[in-house]
């Protein structure tokens, strides 16, 4: 959320907060709504008390503000699904026909090699079978040498040679023999030499098979994966064409949904800056009534001790309700104590005793029971009947507050005889002591540091100065 949002917000909560306090409804949801419209454009809602964050539901026909969401978001979010799904069984298909391919590569190239290791097979029995027959023809030669051998003599004595002769003709013998032996060996490397030459072009026939099969097999996987993946891509392009659209139209629609949110968002500023106005126009009425609420000097930004000394000023009361009785006469003189005596007033400062003799004092201070006693002697009654008076005027409010009042006199004026014999004790004891070079006589001295340190208040000194010194 930007900055410009979240100082919005906190304006439509100060706008809501002074519409409650004003007790004014309208302007409470007026303020609500333009919070909830900012929030629902980063799509959630703050409930019923702002304090929340509740997303919106993008397929949902309203929210929480009551503002329309985009009737679009929930249509790109579809396209988007089905898209993707489209894409995985593509992908599946890839996979499949990929798989396929490859296990008819497998098959073709098993059957190829098992028909190939058949006829090797085959081959290699003929090797031992052409064995067998060169190993016969081998040693029929050698026992036809030996039979010759053995015939021999008796062909020669018969023909009556000796000697020279039978050599050679022993040697004719072994050179047939050899000879024969020599042609059958012969024949036997050329019989297994043409069934190698078989083995190996059964061999090469196997891998010519093979390799065709797999050129084949390849031909065929890539023409199956061309068309998947046209497909795939026709449905992909007319995907992303609804998607496009779909898209423009979820522009379309949050444009305006944002001008109509930022409408009602500058109609519920304007209203709670009416409702603001409104319940300060109240509030100040209210003051100036002297019946101002605490919702009131919240709006007004005063504290509870402002609207205190607002009614003491203007309506005699605190804020209590307690009126308080006015002061009469005298007023507060200058700082500390003024030297020597005679026959001026000595006037002392609210700085040692705290209490003065001018304005308005506290219920139950001894300016406030001096006062009193003065208006009721002024009034020739005493100070319980001036209360009594006051009460019956309507100027105390209730049984309650008058005899807290004629308590609080009775409590004061004990405390003032107590401080006046004090200060006669005082008087005394000065009276038997060295004035000294200090200038002033010893009772004034023990008024002023009575005084000084807070035993006495203005009044009360000024009291004891005017009947003690003077």
């Amino acid at each position: 959320m930007t900055d410009l949002d979240h100082q919005r917000i906190a304006q439509y909560q100060q706008a809501y907060n002074a519409a409650k306090a004003a007790g004014d409804k309208a302007a409470m949801e007026a303020a609500h709504q333009g919070a909830e419209a900012v929030r629902a454009s980063y799509g959630y809602s703050g409930g019923a008390d702002g304090s929340q964050k509740i997303a919106l539901s993008s397929a949902g026909n309203n929210n929480n503000s009551g503002v329309n969401n985009n009737l679009y978001a929930g249509y790109l979010n579809t396209v988007k699904e089905q898209q993707e799904q489209a894409q995985q069984r593509y992908a599946q298909m890839l996979d499949y026909s990929q798989n396929a391919y490859n296990q008819m590569l497998k098959n073709a190239v098993a059957a190829n090699n098992a028909a190939a290791t058949q006829q090797i097979a085959r081959l290699n029995s003929q090797k031992t079978d052409a064995q067998q027959v060169y190993d016969n023809n081998a040693r029929q030669a050698y026992i036809t040498y030996m039979q010759g051998q053995q015939k021999l003599p008796q062909m020669l004595a018969a023909s009556g040679l000796t000697g020279g002769a039978t050599e050679t003709a022993n040697l004719g013998l072994i050179t047939n023999y050899n000879t024969n032996l020599g042609n059958i060996n012969n024949e036997r490397a050329n019989a297994l030499r043409s069934i190698d030459d078989n083995i190996n072009s059964a061999i090469y026939q196997a891998e010519m098979d093979n390799a065709n099969a797999a050129y084949s097999n390849a031909g065929s996987a890539l023409n199956s994966y061309l068309g998947i993946m046209g497909n795939a891509m026709d449905t992909d392009y007319n995907y992303n064409s609804l998607y496009g659209n779909a898209y423009s139209n979820y522009i379309n629609q949050d444009n305006y949904l944002r001008e109509y949110q930022d409408q009602l968002a500058n109609q519920a500023y304007e209203r709670s800056i009416a409702a603001q106005n409104t319940a300060y126009e109240q509030a100040l009425t209210r003051l100036k009534l002297g019946v101002a609420q605490e919702s009131d000097l919240a709006t007004l930004g005063m504290t509870a001790n402002d609207y205190n000394t607002y009614l003491l000023e203007n309506f005699g009361r605190d804020i209590d309700g307690n009126y308080v009785v006015p002061l009469t006469g005298g007023s507060s003189g200058g700082g500390g104590s003024s030297g020597g005596s005679g026959n001026s007033r000595r006037r002392y400062s609210d700085g040692g005793g705290g209490d003065t003799d001018s304005g308005d004092a506290i219920l139950g201070s001894d300016a406030w029971a001096l006062n009193l006693a003065r208006a009721a002697n002024a009034a020739g009654t005493t100070p319980e009947y001036y209360l009594t008076n006051l009460y019956n005027i309507g100027q105390l409010k209730g049984q309650e507050n008058l005899k807290k009042q004629v308590q609080a006199y009775a409590e004061a004026e004990s405390r003032i005889k107590t401080t006046k014999a004090e200060a006669q004790a005082a008087k005394k004891a000065a009276g038997t002591g060295s004035t000294g070079s200090t200038k002033g006589n010893p009772i004034e001295k023990v008024i002023d540091s009575l005084y000084d340190h807070g035993q006495l208040n203005a009044t009360q000194a000024s009291n004891l100065y005017d009947k003690l010194v003077r």
